[in-house]
């Protein structure tokens, strides 16, 4: 199934603040942040009520660090290798290899690298000195030095692990702005046409939707987070671009006005100006005759069940 962003159903709600990022929102108490530049990379947010309730490659939710590699047999194990392959999704597949060489150990132009730009985090006197209160770098650091040696594209995975940082500070309440003038800076200046980069990016009323219809999105929490979008005071089309509200298409139940153009709703001539319908008149209210009701599907709010989950005397025990 395909589907354009953003995705509203009952039990999941799917949108992408930026280009760099995609949120996922479940019913269950489950949230995914998933990073698709430089590479993907997925942040997971668990509610307090799966306390103890996790296993798994994120470990067991328990407060306790030294028991998360327990393996899907119950065992504790020493390595993350270990730990990794007992949970395999096929048997088949082959278990990954454990190395105990340091990667940065095996090229000295690499390691200079990988030092050079990841020790930015830890520099106390840098851009990213403001979190180390809240955020210790060092951690973030040995990865970065870690995955940059060890990654084909090492500018890639350096500056994955970077924001990565920058995430967590963010989750922390610390917005670090600024730190792509002097690291990863291609990122910022590689924004698709129409569009531009902000380090606190969001899509929340930029949408030509959201001139004609409530957005929803704004309603949902998630880390700040940076990448490309479209400017304060554009929208953004179902083509993908940027634009003014003045080429902003309206939008009404499942009819698309284009701009300038004039349509009819419940008997009432309205025409698309600035993204909004301007009607002459107010559209007839519909209604029904007892004991039905109406429905209208354009002011319901996301998750709503409309006419597809209407009760028959067929279907009764059937849940929608």
């Amino acid at each position: 199934m395909f589907s354009q962003l953003p995705l509203f159903m009952a039990d999941v709600k799917i949108f992408q603040p930026s280009t760099f990022y995609i949120v996922v929102h479940t019913s269950y108490g489950l949230r995914l942040e998933v990073q698709i530049t430089p590479i993907m990379q997925v942040y997971i947010v668990a509610s307090s009520s799966h306390k103890e309730k996790t296993q798994g490659l994120c470990g067991d939710f328990n407060s306790v660090q030294a028991d998360d590699f327990r393996t899907i047999n119950g065992l504790v194990e020493g390595t993350a290798v270990t730990f990794a392959d007992t949970w395999k999704t096929k048997a088949s597949c082959p278990d990954v290899a454990q190395s105990f060489e340091i990667p940065c150990s095996l090229s000295v132009e690499n390691e200079r690298y990988a030092k050079h730009w990841c020790s930015m985090m830890s520099d106390r006197a840098g851009i990213f000195s403001q979190c180390h209160t809240e955020i210790n770098p060092n951690y973030y650091k040995e990865i970065c030095q870690y995955d940059s040696c060890n990654c084909e594209r090492s500018e890639e995975c350096m500056c994955a692990a970077v924001s990565s940082y920058v995430h967590a500070c963010a989750a922390a309440g610390v917005l670090l702005s600024g730190w792509r003038n002097t690291t990863c800076g291609k990122y910022s200046s590689s924004c698709p046409d129409t569009m531009v980069y902000d380090y606190t990016m969001t899509s929340c009323d930029r949408t030509c939707r959201s001139l004609s219809q409530p957005d929803f999105t704004c309603q949902l929490d998630h880390v700040s987070v940076d990448g490309c979008g479209c400017a304060e005071g554009t929208y953004l089309n179902d083509q993908g671009e940027c634009v003014p509200a003045s080429r902003c298409s309206c939008y009404h139940g499942g009819t698309v006005v284009p701009p300038g153009e004039v349509t009819s709703i419940y008997g009432v001539t309205c025409s698309c100006r600035q993204g909004k319908l301007s009607c002459a008149g107010e559209p007839k209210q519909l209604s029904c005759e007892e004991p039905m009701g109406f429905f209208n599907c354009s002011s319901a709010g996301p998750g709503a069940k409309g006419s597809e989950c209407q009760k028959s005397c067929q279907t009764l025990d059937s849940h929608c």
